[in-house]
């Protein structure tokens, strides 16, 4: 594969260098033939062409996607230009390792940028605060935090984001809250993202005076609510019975033109479910027809549940269990 693009290339009276082996790689590595890139790499350097950073980070982040241990074996053999890896480097194969969950390579890594000096960025920070999360080590993640924001490089909103979804979702919805002072108490804003992420939290606990405040805080900012946060504060409503509130705040979000998406409707539907309004849930489907909105697998199980009540035989089968059906194929 190497060998032929080489020649497709020299053929069409290109010349090789360095700039053109990269492109090779990118190529290559693109098609997930990462192994061939191996032996271009040989053929750049019997050629006279010394690589890169460039070519290993693109050799690497083939490799990452196919053979991740084969990429840290050439982590550690590859003749780095004279600082060494880069941050692309330790960002490429640490991300690879953290989604892959392959934590023996994450500790690897992290020791090698110690050896190396080299500081996190906001990419490789965030990267692991996923990956303290994911191995039970939320204290981690608030003291990485903390060192970022005394020792630099400053915490992005990604980051103090990313923070707050781990805490909410541990149910650690007062530590959340406590991040959320510290970011606006520096220089960044709480985005949109922000903002769901804890209200969605403060619905979930039942925290009614935490969701006035931010939404009052949302209100001041002049950030608009989108569908994510109509959609948590219709889950609020249902959950607490009230489908006539919650169906008056839909038409609100549909009269802000924000469409609702598979999951408001399935809350409202549930809700319905609950409070044994059955019919309603037949016309919600059919209004769901209607806009062409196809159910899913949360849908059908919702309207399999409430056929499944005897009372429920005495709705005539309308178009509207034909057309539900249909889309469901």
């Amino acid at each position: 594969m190497s060998t032929k693009l080489l020649l497709d290339i020299i053929s069409k009276g290109c010349t090789m260098d360095t700039v053109m082996y990269n492109i090779c790689f990118n190529i290559i590595c693109h098609e997930n033939k990462s192994s061939d890139s191996l032996s271009l790499m040989m053929n750049m350097i019997e050629t006279g062409f010394k690589p890169n950073n460039v070519t290993y980070n693109t050799i690497l982040k083939g490799l990452c996607k196919e053979i991740i241990e084969a990429a840290l074996e050439l982590f550690d053999c590859l003749e780095w230009d004279r600082n060494g890896p880069d941050l692309v480097s330790f960002n490429t194969v640490l991300s690879a390792a953290y989604h892959q969950g392959n934590s023996p390579i994450v500790q690897k890594i992290l020791a090698r940028m110690e050896y190396e000096g080299v500081n996190v960025n906001a990419v490789i920070s965030t990267c692991l605060i996923q990956y303290f999360d994911t191995v039970g080590k939320i204290p981690e993640c608030l003291k990485l935090l903390e060192a970022m924001m005394l020792n630099g490089p400053f915490p992005t909103i990604v980051n103090f984001n990313t923070l707050m979804r781990i805490l909410c979702k541990n149910r650690l919805l007062g530590m959340a809250h406590r991040v959320f002072k510290c970011l606006k108490s520096t220089r960044l804003l709480p985005d949109l993202i922000t903002y769901n992420i804890l209200i969605r939290a403060s619905i979930r606990e039942g925290n009614d005076q935490l969701l006035s405040q931010l939404l009052r805080d949302m209100y001041i900012q002049g950030l608009k609510q989108d569908a994510v946060t109509f959609g948590s504060l219709i889950y609020g409503l249902c959950k607490e019975g009230n489908i006539t509130v919650a169906r008056k705040l839909w038409e609100q979000m549909t009269g802000n033109g924000i469409t609702p998406n598979i999951a408001i409707y399935n809350t409202i539907m549930e809700a319905m479910f609950h409070t044994v309004k059955f019919r309603d849930i037949i016309m919600l489907l059919k209004e769901m027809a209607m806009e062409g909105r196809k159910p899913n697998g949360v849908s059908f199980e919702i309207l399999n549940g409430a056929m499944s009540n005897s009372w429920m035989n005495e709705i005539p089968r309308s178009k509207t269990f034909e057309r539900v059906h249909i889309m469901d194929r």
